[in-house]
């Protein structure tokens, strides 16, 4: 479409693939091939002066990209996220377009192209029951893993290690007080579990001691009236017992 429009920084075919040393993605030589194909997107995304040009919003992803875990193991060999898998291929998209692989109510069905169990626990809980409802604040997977920094939840610096999730993950709608109005949602459920043990041992610099995913659960989230939820009277015994067994 902007090729069409006459944008000279739009790319073609040659771009990604080459001209005369084109390769099968699956060919390591491949500008297209995972472990190549960060860098190949970058020529354009990374160039500040094309970034500046098209008031493209997140101007070097690549350098974010490069802290991940998708971005270690795909390094590595292994079969993981690289760009085309999230954004598509010739088929990319703005995320405000609703037929890209990227807009909101998409991403669970992108992630869940490599991470399928996932996200059949995630459909039925509260926040996917919710998006499928158009519920636009409900959270998808980017808003508790991030987009390209994603990390693995045993790295301090992730958004669901132990002991930012009640700091930086689960607060981003359960302590903003325009959602939490707009929705009905319990107030004060931080402040209250900030002055708990949990919390205070947490602020101390526990990693063990239950944060909101250890009550909760994680992308199994159900409301408390729910007899499947970890939170269901009945089910307080097994769920607290986790941490305090007999």
């Amino acid at each position: 479409q902007a090729r069409a429009r006459g944008d000279e920084d739009a790319p073609t075919c040659g771009d990604c693939h080459g001209s005369h040393q084109i390769r099968p993605k699956s060919d390591p030589e491949s500008q297209v091939h995972p472990k190549h194909l960060p860098y190949t997107c970058a020529r354009c995304h990374a160039d500040l002066e094309i970034v500046k040009r098209h008031q493209i919003n997140i101007p070097e992803p690549l350098k974010d990209y490069e802290k991940s875990v998708h971005f270690r193991a795909s390094q590595a060999g292994q079969h993981a996220a690289v760009c085309s898998d999230c954004h598509g291929a010739h088929t990319v998209r703005k995320a405000s377009d609703p037929e890209a692989s990227i807009y909101r109510t998409r991403v669970p069905q992108t992630c869940g192209g490599c991470h399928g169990e996932v996200l059949k626990v995630y459909e039925k809980s509260v926040h996917g029951t919710a998006v499928v409802r158009g519920v636009t604040g409900a959270p998808v997977c980017t808003d508790c893993h991030g987009e390209h920094a994603i990390q693995g939840k045993d790295d301090p610096t992730s958004s669901i290690y132990p002991k930012n999730i009640s700091k930086t993950t689960c607060v981003r709608c359960h302590a903003d007080v325009r959602l939490v109005s707009k929705y009905g949602l319990a107030r004060g459920r931080l402040s209250s579990y900030e002055d708990s043990y949990h919390g205070l041992a947490v602020k101390g610099g526990s990693a063990v001691a239950a944060n909101c995913a250890s009550c909760h659960g994680v992308h199994n989230i159900l409301p408390s009236e729910d007899p499947e939820s970890t939170i269901f009277p009945s089910n307080l015994t097994q769920t607290c017992g986790k941490c305090h067994p007999n």
